[in-house]
Formats: structure tokens, C-alpha cells, sequence
């Protein structure tokens, strides 16, 4: 169940205005908790890190 939430936290991840929405809520911190909670889970590490990674990079402080 905790891949599909990184994985929808990944897809709504493409607007600068819903990647803030998705850090200010504590998105980052749920996919976190989700990879640590499930370190063996290869299918979950991959789209959790995937939505960590759409998240961040396209925030304004990481372009800069």
C-alpha cells in the first residue's frame, strides 16, 4: 500500500506549486518513513526514491 502513496506523491510531484504542497504536508517525510520501514522492498525503495527525487529537484532552492 505505501508504494502507491510514494507513487502518487511521484506523479502529482510535476508543479512547482504541488511540490511545495506535497513538503510543506510532510510528503518527503512520509516516503522516508515508508523506505525505512520497508528496507527489503525493492519495488517500494525504487518508486520511493523516484518520488523523493521529483519532489526535491524541481523545488526552486534545489535549481539554484
Amino acid at each position: 500500500m505505501q508504494q502507491y502513496g510514494c507513487a502518487a506523491l511521484g506523479h502529482f510531484s510535476g508543479s512547482d506549486a504541488n511540490r511545495a504542497r506535497i513538503a510543506k504536508a510532510g510528503g518527503i517525510e512520509a516516503v522516508v518513513a515508508a523506505l525505512r520501514a520497508h528496507p527489503h522492498h525493492d519495488e517500494l525503495q525504487a518508486i520511493g526514491l523516484g518520488a523523493c527525487f521529483n519532489i526535491e529537484i524541481g523545488r526552486a532552492s534545489c535549481r539554484e
